[in-house]
C-alpha cells in the first residue's frame, strides 16, 4: 500500500539523514566561501583592513565545512544522530542570535565627551564613552575599542571592553588619558567588534565619533628651570632703577687701581684683610638682551618618538626662553615657517605656548628667508639663535646665515 511505501521510504532515509545534512552544509559553506572571496577580490582593495576581515570570516567558514565533512563520515554510527542534532541545534541557535545582534549593531551609536577642550602635556583627562543600542534586540558579546590618537596614553582601565547591551539601553565607559605630544588632536571613531559565544563569527564596525582637543607644551619645565637658574645669579631687572656712573648692580670686590674712584673704596673689606691692601667695589650696568629664536622646522624636525620629537624639544626650549625674557626684561621673538609662510610669535610664556603648540614640520621652509626676516625685527643689537635640523650626511649652507651676519646681531647656529 501507499502507506507502507511511505513508511519504507522514511525508514530507509532516516539513517542517512545526518550524513546528508552535514555533508550538504559542508558543500554550502564551501560555496559561500568561494562567492564571498571572489566578490572581495573584485570589489575590495587587496590587503586592506576590510579585505582582511572578509578573508578571516571566509577561512572560518571553510574550517567549518571541513569539520562537517569529517563529521559526515561518521554519519552511519547510531550514536552520531543525537550528537549531530544537538550540535546543529546549538549552532543554529547561535547563528540566529548572532544575526539579531548584527541587526542591532547597525543601529548602534557612540558618543564621547572629554573633560577638557585643551590641556597641557602631563595633565590628566577623563573620557566618557557612551554606547547606545537603539534596537529592541540585545547586542553582544561585543568588544569596544576607542580609537585613541597616538599622542596620548591610556592611564586607567584597559584599552578594550567586552560586554553586552540590552535593547533600547546604553552602556557608559569611563577611562583616563594623558597627553604626550603637542598639537591639535582628533578622536575620530569607536571600533565595535561583534562576535558569538564560540568565536565562529565576527563583524567589525567603525562608528564615527569625533572629539577634538588642543595640547599645549608643559609650562612646568620652564618654571622649574627658571627657579634653578635664579640661584645662579639671574635677577629680574628693575626698569625704574636709575643707573649710576659706576653701574647699578653690585657684583663684588676687587683689587684697587690708582684710576679707580676713591668713593668706591671698600673700607670694611680692606680692614678685614690680612695685608690691609685697598679694595674697591665693583658694579655692572643692568642690560636687557633681546633674543630672537629662528626655528627651521624642516621635514626631519618631526622625527622622534611620540612626545620626544625634535620639534617638541625646540618648543620646550622656546617656552624656557620666554620665561627668562619675562624675568630679565628682554624681548623674545620666535620665527618659523608654516606652509611656506613666515610667522612670528612673541609675548608672555602662556601666550607663546598657545601660538606654538600646533607648529608642524614644513617641507617649504626657507632658512635664508627666515634669518633675513628675523634680522629685521628690531634695530637694536640682539641675540639671534638659529635652530637648524640637518641630519648626517647633509651639509648646512653657511650662506643661509648671511642676512643675520650683516645685521650686526649676535648670531649663533644650533644644530
Amino acid at each position: 500500500s501507499n502507506s507502507n511505501i511511505f513508511y519504507d521510504f522514511v525508514h530507509s532515509v532516516i539513517p542517512f539523514l545526518p550524513h546528508m545534512t552535514t555533508e550538504a552544509l559542508a558543500y554550502i559553506s564551501a560555496a559561500i566561501v568561494g562567492g564571498v572571496v571572489s566578490k572581495a577580490v573584485l570589489r575590495e582593495k587587496l590587503f586592506s583592513k576590510k579585505f582582511h576581515h572578509i578573508i578571516t570570516d571566509a577561512l572560518i567558514f571553510l574550517v567549518i565545512g571541513f569539520a562537517l565533512v569529517i563529521i559526515a563520515s561518521f554519519g552511519f554510527d547510531p550514536l552520531f544522530t543525537p550528537i549531530a542534532l544537538i550540535v546543529l541545534t546549538v549552532l543554529g541557535v547561535e547563528t540566529i542570535l548572532y544575526a539579531k545582534s548584527l541587526r542591532a549593531l547597525r543601529l548602534t551609536t557612540a558618543t564621547r565627551k572629554l573633560s577638557a577642550e585643551s590641556a597641557f602635556i602631563g595633565d590628566s583627562i577623563s573620557v566618557d564613552l557612551e554606547i547606545e543600542n537603539k534596537s529592541r534586540g540585545s547586542l553582544g558579546p561585543i568588544v569596544i575599542k576607542d580609537q585613541t590618537p597616538r599622542g596620548f596614553k591610556i592611564t586607567t582601565q584597559a584599552e578594550d571592553w567586552i560586554l553586552s547591551i540590552d535593547g533600547r539601553s546604553n552602556q557608559l565607559i569611563y577611562y583616563g588619558i594623558e597627553p604626550l605630544q603637542i598639537g591639535d588632536w582628533t578622536f575620530k571613531s569607536v571600533e565595535i567588534t561583534l562576535t558569538d559565544r564560540f568565536g565562529i563569527f565576527k563583524t567589525v564596525k567603525s562608528i564615527p565619533c569625533e572629539s577634538s582637543i588642543k595640547v599645549y607644551p608643559d609650562m612646568r619645565k620652564g618654571e622649574e628651570f627658571l627657579k634653578g637658574r635664579i640661584h645662579l645669579g639671574i635677577r629680574p631687572i628693575r626698569r625704574s632703577a636709575i643707573t649710576t656712573p659706576q653701574g647699578s648692580e653690585f657684583s663684588g670686590i676687587r683689587e684697587y687701581y690708582p684710576s679707580d674712584d676713591v668713593r668706591m673704596i671698600a673700607w670694611k673689606a680692606m680692614a678685614k684683610s690680612a695685608v690691609q691692601e685697598p679694595k674697591t667695589k665693583q658694579h655692572e650696568n643692568e642690560q636687557s638682551i633681546n633674543t630672537i629664536l629662528v626655528i627651521c622646522n624642516s621635514e626631519t624636525s618631526g622625527e622622534g618618538k611620540v612626545g620626544s620629537r625634535k620639534l617638541d624639544k625646540i618648543v620646550e626650549t622656546a617656552i624656557i626662553f620666554s620665561y627668562l625674557a619675562l624675568k630679565t626684561g628682554g624681548m623674545f621673538h620666535v620665527v618659523f615657517s608654516r606652509h611656506g609662510r613666515i610667522e612670528r610669535v612673541s609675548g608672555r610664556p602662556l601666550e607663546m605656548a598657545t601660538k606654538l603648540y600646533n607648529i608642524e614640520p614644513d617641507s617649504q621652509v626657507d632658512i635664508e628667508a627666515l634669518v633675513r626676516y628675523a634680522s629685521k625685527i628690531t634695530q637694536s643689537r640682539s641675540l639671534l639663535l638659529v635652530v637648524v635640523d640637518s641630519p648626517y650626511p647633509h651639509k648646512i649652507n653657511s650662506s643661509s646665515f648671511k642676512g643675520g651676519m650683516i645685521s650686526n646681531h649676535f648670531l649663533h647656529g644650533l644644530l
